[in-house]
């Protein structure tokens, strides 16, 4: 499981390959990830913003940014995580994603966070 800390943010990532989403004749291939972010600083952090890297085998780079995760902008209390799923579709049987999200302390500072690379992989491709 990738992981990253940074400034007493610790993020990991848990991807999976949905089956029942992919379509491999067609070039669709649709990952799931699970995201954890713990918050080991004696503050509460907000998440304001993502930005995100995607990038495909066949070459492809896409770049997602916004406000949030999944609709949220989560408060995370010191030694709390805050825990979510999302997915993403490559038109390759493997990929990689990375990024970063800004957090935001209740004074107002703000600082970004890395998102650990992780790959996107398709078991049949590996065979």
């Amino acid at each position: 499981m990738p992981l990253s800390v940074t400034e007493g943010i610790e993020i990991s990532v848990t991807p999976r390959f949905e089956t029942h989403e992919s379509n491999v004749r067609l070039e669709k291939y649709v990952y799931s990830y699970e995201v954890t972010i713990t918050n080991t600083n004696n503050f509460p952090v907000r998440l304001t913003k993502r930005k995100w890297r995607i990038f495909d085998a066949s070459g492809n780079i896409s770049f997602v940014q916004g406000d949030g995760v999944i609709g949220l902008s989560p408060v995370i209390q010191p030694g709390a995580s805050h825990q979510y799923n999302s997915w993403a579709q490559i038109q390759a049987p493997l990929g990689t994603m990375s990024g970063s999200y800004l957090m935001e302390k209740e004074n107002g500072d703000s600082f970004w966070v890395e998102i650990p690379e992780f790959d996107l992989v398709f078991l049949g491709k590996l065979n």
